[in-house]
């Protein structure tokens, strides 16, 4: 609409829909995931569905999340959210076979590593309106540059992988990067660890 609107139009026709009743699904299922299933609790989502093999689902119960397997949370989500490192075993974990069991009013959020998900099939489906949206935090290829097929797109919000990026996160980061360092020093286990996938 902001777009529509800059251009002129008015009395746009609304194609918006409510959170309420509807489906988050988390592609992996760590702290990040989880926070955010917490933090969406107040939109009365009819449920959130994960899918991480690594993650209990008593771990994941406990934030009111339910473990599923991938092709049940891709094709019953009305939002997929990815959450999970880039590996050998997620690279193009959404590709072409994947966006095709979502549902067409599904919205693709990116806020991991942009080789998660396969650029040429997203690109496609997007132009082709088999799924609705995308939101990418994430690229391939970063900086994107304005010349990305993706700038072309009026159904892809992109972002600057700065999703985590305000004021006061900046500030916490920050803070905790001391901490470890303070830690350290002090002959203790940092507090904020880096985990290596290596």
């Amino acid at each position: 609409r902001d777009r529509k609107v800059r251009q002129g139009q008015w009395d746009i026709p609304g194609d918006s829909f409510r959170l309420r009743g509807k489906t988050l699904g988390l592609v992996g299922a760590g702290r990040i995931a989880r926070a955010l299933a917490r933090k969406v609790q107040g939109f009365a989502l009819a449920r959130v569905l994960a899918y991480d093999p690594f993650v209990p689902a008593e771990a994941m119960a406990g934030d009111g999340i339910c473990k599923t397997d991938l092709d049940t949370l891709l094709a019953q989500s009305d939002f997929v959210s990815l959450h999970l490192h880039l590996t050998p075993e997620t690279r193009h974990i959404i590709d072409g076979t994947a966006i095709r069991k979502m549902k067409p009013s599904a919205i693709l959020i990116n806020v991991s590593r942009g080789g998660l998900v396969d650029d040429d099939a997203l690109l496609a489906a997007l132009r082709e309106r088999r799924i609705l949206a995308a939101g990418l935090d994430t690229h391939s290829r970063e900086p994107l540059g304005s010349d990305s097929p993706f700038c072309a797109l009026d159904n892809a919000v992109l972002t600057d992988h700065t999703a985590y990026y305000t004021r006061e996160g900046v500030e916490e980061l920050k803070i905790k990067s001391a901490k470890n360092v303070v830690c350290v020093l002090k002959g203790l286990p940092p507090p904020y660890p880096l985990v290596s996938l290596q």
